[in-house]
C-alpha cells in the first residue's frame, strides 16, 4: 500500500501477519526505512522488526533505519523507538544532532502510516514516546522523552512546517 501526504510524497507500508490496520497492539512493531535517493519511506509494521538484508555500501550510506515497538506500562501503552549509532563517541554525538532532526519525520511516518489504529484506539495519542539511543561504544546509551504520540499528527505536522518557514 502506497500512501501519500505532501509531507510525505511516497509512503510504503507494509503489515506482516498477524499485525494488519486495525492491530493487535501488542506485538506491534514498527521498522521505517529512508534511502536519502528519492523521498521514498519504507514503513513495515508486524511482530517483529522486519530487518534488510541488502548490505551493500550504496545502502549503507543512504539508509536510515528506525524502530520502535509498542509496550505495555503501568500507566498505559508507550511508543519506545531504537536508534542504533555505528560511530566513533564524537562522530556518534555529531550524528545524534542530525538524527534529531530526522525523529519527529520518523515518528509522522508512523502515526500517518498506521492512523487506522489510532483512529480505532484515540487513546494512543496519548501515549508517551521515548527514543534509545544506543552509540556503538558500550555504556553509553540514553534515552529522550519525545512527548507524547498526538504530537505527531498531521495537523501538528502542518503546524511545525509552517512555523519553520516564518523563520
Amino acid at each position: 500500500m502506497v500512501l501519500s501526504w505532501s509531507y510525505f510524497p511516497k509512503l510504503h507500508v507494509e503489515f506482516i501477519p498477524p499485525n494488519h490496520a486495525d492491530g493487535p497492539l501488542i506485538p506491534r512493531h514498527y521498522t521505517l526505512v529512508h534511502a536519502d535517493i528519492g523521498s521514498d519511506l519504507y514503513l513495515t509494521i508486524g511482530p517483529d522488526y522486519h530487518r534488510r538484508e541488502n548490505t551493500s555500501m550504496f545502502v549503507l550510506f543512504l539508509l536510515v533505519e528506525f524502530l520502535a515497538e509498542w509496550k505495555q506500562e503501568p500507566e498505559g501503552y508507550a511508543l519506545h523507538a531504537h536508534c542504533n549509532i555505528e560511530r566513533s563517541v564524537f562522530i556518534s554525538y555529531l550524528y545524534t544532532a542530525v538524527l534529531r532532526s530526522y525523529f519527529p519525520r520518523a515518528l509522522e511516518a508512523i502515526r500517518y502510516g498506521d492512523r487506522h489504529l489510532f483512529d480505532k484506539t484515540p487513546n494512543l495519542d496519548q501515549s508517551k514516546v521515548f527514543i534509545h539511543i544506543h552509540p556503538e561504544i558500550k555504556g553509553n546509551d540514553w534515552t529522550e522523552y519525545w512527548q507524547t504520540m498526538g504530537e505527531y499528527t498531521q495537523e501538528k505536522a502542518k503546524e511545525r512546517q509552517q512555523a519553520v518557514e516564518l523563520r
